[in-house]
């Protein structure tokens, strides 16, 4: 049995959305806006669903950049990492997230979550990898 995760990586102005962690493990922490698939949701939905919670950004998938496999607290993960661009942003807006550089990541790796993950997909969204995400959408 796998736990399904979304996470979307959104770039505006050559810097990066994350989100701080809320969760008392893990606050204060940086990490894309993420989370699990819900029951009879696309995996497209449960991006846009999950980044609208946690930022008050609405969003367009565009790609999916990334997937990963991985086994934590012996359970398995499948994450599909998705590519999202701003189409609006709740002004009022107070939740707990801002737009970093690459720099500023590469030298704050100990505040990333899971640096692998998110230096995966900028570097796989650098590159033009993508998949067809049609599929994905439940069409």
């Amino acid at each position: 049995m796998f736990t399904i995760l979304v996470a979307t990586l959104i770039k505006k102005d050559n810097k990066y959305l994350l989100v701080k962690e809320q969760k008392a493990n893990i606050r204060g922490l940086l990490n894309l806006p993420a989370g699990h698939l819900e029951i009879n949701e696309t995996l497209v939905d449960a991006a846009v669903r999950e980044v609208r919670e946690e930022t008050g950004v609405d969003v367009k998938i565009s790609q999916l950049i990334d997937t990963k496999y991985f086994t934590k607290n012996e359970k398995n993960y499948i994450a599909f990492v998705f590519k999202g661009e701003i189409i609006s942003q709740n002004a009022k807006n107070e939740l707990n997230f801002d737009f970093y550089d690459y720099n500023y990541l590469v030298n704050n790796k100990i505040k990333l979550r899971d640096a692998d993950l998110i230096f995966s997909a900028i570097k796989k969204e650098n590159s033009g990898c993508s998949r067809a995400i049609k599929i994905l959408k439940g069409v």
